[in-house]
């Protein structure tokens, strides 16, 4: 994916999540279990595509920000949850054939917040979705 004459190789993402889904971030009485469920999917289907743009472009590395911390303003956590489980499920579906990823904070906890979850998916690393059910609920638990 051609970006401009000094980055010949880049890739867009648009982060601007479904409007159905921000007019659920708007009301008052949102059910927030399903809410942050939104997020987390709708962010992971972003990094998804992403990866996905990557490897039918045919390149192995990817660096990227931590997509929608800033404008959209997510909690680090829901964003780390979707960035590690869209590269996990990329690998499980990829063995032999793997990106790297460098995820580029710009804020400490940021990386920490990166760090805890892959460490966390490593431990069940092929468990597949009951690493991130234990993990949305050890993050409900955290709001309660």
């Amino acid at each position: 994916v051609t970006c401009c004459a000094l980055c010949p190789r880049g890739a867009l993402a648009a982060t601007s999540p479904p409007l159905a889904l921000v007019a659920a971030m708007r009301r008052p009485h949102a059910e927030v279990e399903r809410l942050v469920e939104g997020l987390v999917d709708y962010v992971t289907a972003l990094h998804r595509n992403l990866l996905n743009a990557v490897r039918e472009a045919g390149f192995r590395s990817l660096a990227m920000p931590t997509l929608c911390t800033g404008g959209i303003g997510l909690p680090i956590a829901l964003v780390a949850i979707a960035v590690i489980r869209a590269c996990h499920e990329d690998f499980l579906r990829h063995p032999s054939d793997f990106i790297r990823v460098r995820v580029a904070c710009f804020d400490v906890s940021h990386a920490l917040a990166l760090e805890q979850m892959r460490d966390e998916v490593y431990i069940d690393f092929y468990q597949g979705p009951v690493v991130y059910q234990s993990l949305m609920q050890a993050l409900s638990a955290d709001r309660a």
